[in-house]
């Protein structure tokens, strides 16, 4: 029902057409994700644990945005072998960043979160944590591999894209990504 309400963003891998792989962020929980925002709609949802699961399904949506790039057969193996063999049903953004002490969290808001919890933000709390919602956590993956494929320019689009909005929405990326997708084309 959440993804009806409010869309979804997840990682695609596919080769000649075809996709191979669908991988998206979401609550462990979507029940705690329900009962968290209720009363205070998205906002008051506080960060729950998140996990990357298969999101196939989202092949089948009419909906569906897709933004795709061409790449070495290469890169799409090494992309297609991060999102089957390293997120897939994990509760991290990769193997290379486990041993370092950041914890992830699912939130709509997590800008919002952010600011308040992790020290990544400036608070003084210690915490080194990372909470996103799916749009957030799918660009921050995607950004790591368009950096390794010397797409910056890229990266700095979307990132701008994304940060033009109106600050009283700076939690609704998932709008502004989908935009984003539909103005550079299939």
């Amino acid at each position: 029902m959440g993804r009806t309400w409010n869309g979804h963003t997840a990682l695609i891998s596919g080769h000649n057409g075809v996709i191979d792989t669908i991988v998206g962020w979401d609550p462990n929980s979507s029940w705690d994700a329900f009962k968290g925002s209720v009363g205070g709609r998205h906002n008051s949802m506080r960060p729950i644990a998140g996990r990357w699961r298969d999101d196939t399904g989202m092949n089948a949506d009419p909906t569906a945005q897709y933004y795709g790039l061409q790449v070495s057969q290469t890169q799409h193996g090494n992309f297609r072998d991060f999102l089957q063999q390293d997120l897939l049903g994990t509760q991290g953004f990769g193997p290379h960043l486990n041993n370092i002490g950041v914890s992830y969290h699912y939130a709509f808001a997590p800008g919002k979160w952010m600011e308040r919890l992790s020290s990544l933000e400036g608070n003084n709390n210690g915490q080194l944590q990372v909470i996103s919602n799916c749009s957030d956590a799918a660009f921050h993956v995607l950004a790591s591999f368009l950096y390794e494929w010397r797409k910056a320019n890229l990266v700095t689009e979307l990132a701008s894209f994304m940060n033009n909005g109106d600050e009283k929405n700076k939690n609704m990326s998932q709008g502004r990504l989908m935009q984003w997708s539909s103005q550079m084309g299939p």
